[in-house]
C-alpha cells in the first residue's frame, strides 16, 4: 500500500561479554536502517501507532535526539514524568533513535546503573540542546509516573571539540588508559581508537571494550591507518608500531603539520588523566617546552641518590630527551662523585659539572642554569630535596595552561612554578611563622580554598623558572654584585627579613620580582601535599642535628603518590586549572593582593628611581633601572 510503513526485523545473538541494554543500542548502531524503535521487555509494552512512529520520524529530523513516550525530568536522584510533549532530560524504552546518534553516542558512553541514563547524557552533550531526549506522549498513561536513578552523568556540550586518534596496543593498554579516554568523551571530544595487537587479522567491524569506566569502540589497525592520521587534531601513540620521536619529528615532512603526534608509555596511561583538560592550543604546543633539570650537590651522597632516584621514578609521558645537569662544589666528596659518575638517567643525557673554585650558595644556584631558548624552562633543585613521581606532570599542565593556552596572554606577570606548598611565612621582619594557604582562603571566606594560588616569593626547594626571567636574574646580578653603581647593602624592599640573607640568590631575586611585580604559581592541596619536599640535611641552612629534628616538622612536606594520581585535578576547581587571572593572590608576607597593588609597589620604586612614571615592560634590565648604561644609576637612590 502507498504510504504503508514497513518495519525491517533482524534476529541477532546476544554478546555475552555486554549487558543487555548496552547490546540493543550496540544492535542500534549496528542496524542497516536510518531509524530505529528499542524495545526492552523489562518496561511496560507500550502500544506506538504507525501515525506515533510518523511524527517521531519528523520529530527526530527537526531536532536529532531519541524520541519516546517515557520521558522524565531529572530532579535530586529522581525521575518525574513529562507532563507534555516536550524536550525532556531522559528517556526510557521505548524510543526510536536515528542509528547515526546510537552510533555516536556508543563510544565513550558511561557505565553507569543504567545504559540509557548514560545514554540521555550522551545526547544531551552532542545535541548542545541540555536535553536527553523528546517526550512524545500516547493517550495510554502506561509510563511510571516516578523513577528513582542516579543523577545524570555531566557530559560538557559547551567546550571546543578535538579529533583525538588514538592507537593502542593491547587490550591492557586500553584498560590501563581508560580513565583518560571517558574523560576525553565526557568532555565532548571526537575520539577513534585503533588497536594494533593481532594485525596479522584484517580489518574487522568495530569492536566494543566494556571497561570499569565507559565502553570504547575500537578498530583492528592495519597499514593503511599510517595515511590516515591526518584527519585528527591529535594522535595519541600507545602502541610501540612507531618508534616515541618518529612521526612527532618528521610529522611535516609527511604532511602532518597541523596534527600532533604524542607519544606515551605504558606506565603512563593510567596517569594521564590531567590530558583530558588540555585545550587544542595546549595539545598544539606539546612539544614546545623543553624542561632542562638543574642538580646542585656538595657533600651529602645519601640525599644526593634519595633525589636522583625520586626524578628516575617519575613518569615523563613520552619525553625522553630532558637534559640532566649535576653542578659539584670544589668539595664534594668521593662518594657524591662516584654517585655522580655512576648515575644513568632513563630520559634524556646527562652532564656534569665540577667547581675548581669555591662557588658558594649565590654561584652555586644562579650559574647552574642558564636557558637555551625562550622554551626553556629550568627546574633547580639542591641535593636534600626529594620530588614526586607526578612532578612532571605538575609542571607540564602548568606550562601548557599559562604559557601556551589562551591562558598565555595574562603570562608576563608569571615567573616561574613551584613544587612545593610553603608551611610557613619567612619574610616577616618579625622572623617566621606557621601559614597555610588554605586557612587564609577559609579566613577571607574564598569560595575555593584549594584553588592554586600566586605569590611574590621564590621557592628555592623544586621550582620551574622561565627564561626570560632568569636571563633578567643574570643582568641584575651583574648590576647589584659589582657594587660600582649599586651599594650591596642598599635597601631595595622595604621591611623584608631578606634583606639580612647576605649570602642568598633569593634577596636579590626578591628585589627584581618585588620591582617588576611577578608571581610564582604554587600548588594548594590538602595537608600541604606536594610534587617535592626538603629533608632538611645538615648544610648551609640546617647547623646540627638538633636543628635539624626541630626544623623537619616546619617544612617536610607529603609528596603526592601515584596511589593518589586522582588528586592531581579532584581538589583543583572544577577538576582543572582555572583561568590565571581567577587565582589568589598572596604577597610575601602571606597576606591576600592582588596582581595590580603588587605592580604598584614596584612601579613606586621604579618611578623613585627613574624619576619618572612609567612601568617597564620587557625583561631588561637597562629598561628597568631606567638608564642606557650603568653609569648612570646614582648610589644616593639607594637608602641605606
Amino acid at each position: 500500500m502507498e504510504g504503508a510503513l514497513h518495519v525491517r526485523l533482524d534476529i541477532r545473538r546476544i554478546d555475552g561479554h555486554l549487558p543487555l541494554d548496552f547490546f540493543l543500542l550496540e544492535a542500534a548502531a549496528s542496524a542497516s536502517t536510518t531509524f530505529v524503535l528499542i524495545l526492552d521487555s523489562t518496561f511496560p509494552v507500550v502500544p506506538l501507532s504507525d501515525t506515533w512512529i510518523r511524527q517521531a520520524i519528523e520529530q527526530i529530523e527537526a531536532i536529532p535526539v531519541p524520541v519516546g513516550p517515557c520521558g522524565y525530568d531529572v530532579y535530586e536522584g529522581v525521575g518525574n514524568i513529562a507532563p507534555k510533549s516536550n524536550l525532556v532530560d531522559m528517556l526510557y524504552p521505548p524510543m526510536l533513535i536515528s542509528r547515526a546518534s546510537a552510533y555516536a553516542s556508543l563510544n565513550g558512553l558511561g557505565r553507569s546503573p543504567s545504559v540509557w541514563v548514560s545514554l540521555s547524557g550522551r545526547i544531551s552533550q552532542e545535541s548542545n540542546l541540555n536535553a536527553g531526549g523528546f517526550a512524545l506522549l500516547v493517550d495510554d498513561e502506561v509510563c511510571d509516573k516516578r523513577i528513582p536513578l542516579s543523577n545524570l552523568p555531566i557530559y560538557a556540550s559547551d567546550r571546543e571539540r578535538i579529533k583525538f586518534g588514538i592507537s593502542f596496543g593491547s587490550t591492557l593498554q586500553l584498560e590501563l588508559f581508560q580513565t583518560t579516554y571517558c574523560d576525553l568523551a565526557a568532555r565532548g571530544h571526537q575520539l577513534v581508537a585503533t588497536l594494533a595487537e593481532d594485525v596479522a587479522y584484517s580489518l574487522a567491524e568495530d569492536e566494543v571494550f566494556p571497561t570499569q569506566t565507559c565502553y570504547i569502540r575500537y578498530q583492528r589497525e592495519s597499514q593503511e591507518w599510517n595515511r590516515r592520521w591526518t584527519q585528527f587534531d591529535v594522535v595519541l601513540i600507545l602502541s610501540n608500531r612507531f618508534p616515541p620521536l618518529g612521526f612527532a619529528s618528521k610529522s611535516r615532512r609527511y604532511g602532518y603539520e597541523d596534527t600532533v603526534f604524542v607519544h606515551l608509555d605504558e606506565q603512563d596511561l593510567q596517569h594521564c588523566a590531567w590530558m583530558a583538560t588540555l585545550s587544542l592550543n595546549e595539545w598544539k604546543a606539546w612539544h614546545q617546552p623543553n624542561l632542562e633539570i638543574t642538580v646542585i650537590t656538595n657533600t651529602r651522597p645519601r640525599s644526593l641518590s634519595r633525589l636522583l632516584a625520586s626524578l628516575n621514578s617519575a613518569l615523563y609521558f613520552g619525553h625522553n630527551t630532558i637534559p640532566l645537569t649535576i653542578c659539584m662544589e670544589l668539595t664534594a666528596d668521593p662518594d657524591t662523585r662516584h654517585i655522580v659518575q655512576n648515575f644513568t638517567w632513563g630520559h634524556g643525557r646527562v652532564h656534569v659539572r665540577h667547581r675548581v673554585v669555591m662557588g658558594g650558595l649565590i654561584p652555586a644556584i644562579v650559574e647552574s642554569w642558564y636557558p637555551s631558548s625562550d622554551h626553556s624552562y629550568g627546574l633547580i633543585l639542591e641535593d636534600d630535596v626529594e620530588v614526586s613521581p607526578l612532578y612532571f606532570a605538575w609542571i607540564k599542565m602548568s606550562l601548557l595552561r599559562y604559557r601556551y593556552g589562551s591562558e598565555a596572554e595574562t603570562r608576563p606577570s608569571l615567573y616561574g612554578i613551584s613544587l612545593y606548598s610553603p608551611k610557613n611565612i619567612e619574610l616577616r621582619p618579625k622572623g617566621r611563622i606557621p601559614w597555610s594557604a588554605q586557612s587564609l582562603f577559609r579566613e577571607e571566606d574564598l569560595a575555593l580554598p584549594q584553588s592554586p594560588y600566586l605569590s611574590s616569593t621564590p621557592c628555592s626547594w623544586g621550582a620551574v623558572y622561565f627564561p626570560e626571567v632568569w636571563r633578567e636574574f643574570h643582568d641584575y646580578l651583574v648590576l647589584r654584585l659589582s657594587e660600582q653603581f649599586v651599594p650591596l647593602d642598599a635597601i631595595i624592599v622595604p621591611n623584608i627579613r631578606s634583606n639580612r640573607w647576605k649570602k642568598s640568590w633569593k634577596r636579590f631575586f626578591i628585589e627584581m620580582v618585588w620591582i617588576r611585580g611577578l608571581v610564582m604559581l604554587y600548588p594548594n592541596y590538602d595537608d600541604f601535599v606536594s610534587f617535592s619536599t626538603n629533608h632538611l640535611e645538615i648544610g648551609s641552612h640546617v647547623a646540627d642535628a638538633s636543628a635539624k629534628a626541630r626544623k623537619k616538622a616546619l617544612f617536610v612536606v607529603p609528596l603526592m603518590s601515584l596511589e593518589e594520581g586522582r588528586t592531581l585535578l579532584e581538589q583543583l576547581p572544577s577538576h582543572e586549572l582555572p583561568p590565571l587571572d581567577s587565582l589568589p593572590v598572596v604577597d610575601f608576607f602571606g597576606n591576600l593582593t592582588s596582581i595590580q597593588e603588587l605592580r604598584s609597589l614596584g612601579v613606586g620604586k621604579y618611578s623613585e628611581i627613574c624619576q619618572r612614571d612609567w612601568t617597564p615592560i620587557r625583561h631588561d634590565i637597562a629598561e628597568l633601572w631606567c638608564i642606557s648604561s650603568y653609569n648612570t644609576v646614582e648610589p644616593s637612590m639607594f637608602e641605606r
